[in-house]
């Protein structure tokens, strides 16, 4: 009785350990999100439903209610137009990268000759590169940069092919969607860093015997990806898909992010700059909810 009421105490007392060394491995976290998110967060909603005021003393803050947001959604055509402009553009990105990034994961997953300087190529854009570098690259930031009179070209277009389908008679709308991610697929390969190697990491988990067992029943290679490495991947696939409209979303060529610092900077109305990105961040956080609304019975559906 004794030595198993002493088993029992230091089980609890392991419990206990176990449960302060978790506490402990998320107490930077916590700190960090508490100081560099929430309190300026909260900081933000106060400032957008404000008007802002430069005195002696310092900064005179007098509560003018939704005036801001009201202005946003009535008189500012532009905002709302670059909002839904930037949504657009970000959902037809993160589809391209994401089907990218799965293309790029199966091949480099296959045994060949310099693998692992083909993968090092692709992630190297990860660790050397920053907004501004690929802005460069592009020629975002060339004229304002080097002062130059007109934009550096960028590094791939697709004019030849555009002229091609275009002699096919290829309808108009399905003709821009292919030239676009013609066009973009070096800043798409470019980005897919990260994702790639969630992606292989993913493909790497999938036991070689649910293969063998597809090909003893006759599965083709598409099948096999459909029906084996497709579902076992989706939870992998709603994680790059969340941290690709995250990333698109605090990219530096996004023209609502740029709205939003002009008039911080250059107007300092820093009570519309508040309620600009106010706006911007509960439909970043209304468009990540439903892509796990979307995805999460399904994936959770398919992985059980």
């Amino acid at each position: 009785m004794g030595s198993r009421m002493a088993q029992k105490r230091r089980q609890m007392s392991y419990e206990r350990r176990r449960r302060m060394m978790g506490y402990a491995f998320i107490a930077p976290w916590l700190v960090g999100s508490v100081a560099f998110f929430l309190l300026p967060l909260i900081q933000l909603f106060i400032y957008s439903f404000s008007t802002l005021t430069f005195e002696v003393g310092g900064l005179k803050i007098d509560f003018s209610g939704p005036q801001n947001y009201i202005d946003i959604f009535t008189k500012d055509r532009d905002a709302t137009k670059l909002l839904m402009e930037s949504f657009g553009t970000i959902l037809l990105q993160t589809v391209y990268i994401t089907l990218l990034s799965l293309f790029i994961a199966n091949i480099l997953r296959q045994k060949f000759c310099g693998r692992l300087f083909a993968r090092a190529i692709f992630f190297i854009p990860v660790i050397v590169t920053s907004g501004v570098v690929i802005s460069i690259i592009q020629g975002d930031a060339a004229t304002s940069l080097f002062n130059m009179s007109e934009k550096s070209s960028v590094m791939m277009r697709s004019f030849e092919i555009t002229d091609l389908l275009r002699r096919l008679d290829m309808p108009e709308k399905l003709l821009s969607l292919l030239t676009d991610f013609v066009n973009t697929v070096f800043d798409l390969t470019w980005k897919s860093g990260v994702q790639i190697l969630i992606l292989l990491a993913a493909l790497q988990t999938v036991p070689g015997s649910l293969y063998e067992a597809g090909r003893i029943d006759g599965a083709s290679e598409w099948e096999a990806f459909w029906f084996i490495t497709f579902p076992l991947i989706t939870p992998s696939l709603l994680l790059t898909t969340v941290y690709s409209i995250v990333d698109e979303l605090s990219s530096y060529s996004n023209q609502y992010q740029a709205k939003i610092v002009e008039y911080a900077t250059e107007y300092m109305n820093y009570s519309y700059s508040s309620a600009l990105a106010a706006v911007y961040f509960v439909c970043v956080m209304a468009l990540i909810g439903l892509v796990f609304l979307f995805a999460r019975r399904r994936v959770f559906y398919m992985v059980d």
